[in-house]
């Protein structure tokens, strides 16, 4: 399990060489009726976000989660009092709850005060946490200060995972596909996995081509030629399809013109 407690300012993530989603669109990956934050009368705030953009995990493989609190308010926080008693636990479908063997959190070596503005965080690996649950759905629970924040944890197996993360993933940088319209094949990444792994894709794959989200690249170079592509969910999936199937619209496929690229989505529609 590893576990590492990290200081840091306040600042806007970039995702695609843009601003990321603010912190309330996370909301969308909160267990239905959960808000994606817990704060305080003293606006101090508590969040839950996974590490590597996705909440999903294979069984056995490590899923971090950032553990974050952040002084919104205008006075020094006593940072042992609001963050060092905090309690993670692992509520299941079935709504039981699960303590882990050893509370992570509960021994504070941070700085001793948090300034307003200022943000202490955790990253914990709460798959190892937790002993590495089995397949299913999950909501990690952070218990502080009279709250709770939740965020979902999925551990999924085969065609389940990669359709998941596909239509799931807050970047989609571990794809190994946003170089595709430039180079026209996939070198590594999840992408390459899922072909690989000749695991049934088709039918889900077909669901995610009405899915016109952006598919978020982080970075620079990778970023910006994601940009000028304009990709977007429906993009990737049909990029998988034509390649797992061995089908034609490879070419148009790898246009930087969405609108050209719809043609193709929409005769896979039928597949």
């Amino acid at each position: 399990m590893r576990i590492a407690l990290i200081a840091c300012a306040v600042a806007a993530a970039a995702c695609g060489g843009r601003a990321g989603p603010p912190e309330a669109a996370s909301a969308e990956t909160v267990a239905a009726g959960e808000t994606p934050e817990y704060r305080t009368a003293a606006d101090v705030r508590y969040y839950v976000d996974p590490v590597g953009y996705t909440d999903a995990c294979l069984p056995g493989e490590a899923l971090e989660m950032s553990f974050r609190c952040y002084n919104a308010g205008e006075r020094d926080l006593a940072a042992p009092e609001v963050y060092g008693a905090s309690r993670i636990t692992l509520a299941t479908a079935s709504g039981d709850v699960l303590e882990p063997p050893t509370q992570p959190l509960g021994v504070y070596d941070g700085p001793a005060v948090i300034p307003p503005g200022g943000t202490f965080s955790s990253t914990v690996d709460v798959a190892a946490l937790f002993g590495g649950p089995p397949l299913g759905e999950y909501v990690v629970q952070w218990e502080v200060d009279g709250g709770v924040v939740r965020h979902p944890l999925s551990v999924r197996e085969g065609a389940d995972y990669y359709l998941y993360r596909l239509a799931n993933d807050l970047c989609h940088n571990a794809w190994g596909l946003h170089c595709y319209g430039e180079h026209g094949f996939m070198t590594s990444g999840l992408g390459r996995e899922a072909l690989a792994a000749e695991v049934d894709l088709v039918h889900g794959l077909v669901e995610l081509l009405d899915d016109e989200r952006e598919a978020f690249i982080e970075g620079s170079e990778d970023a910006t030629i994601a940009d000028y592509y304009g990709w977007r969910v429906c993009d990737f999936a049909a990029i998988l399809l034509v390649e797992s199937e061995g089908l034609q619209g490879k070419e148009k496929l790898r246009s930087p013109s969405p609108a050209a690229r719809d043609q193709i989505i929409e005769e896979l529609k039928f597949y």
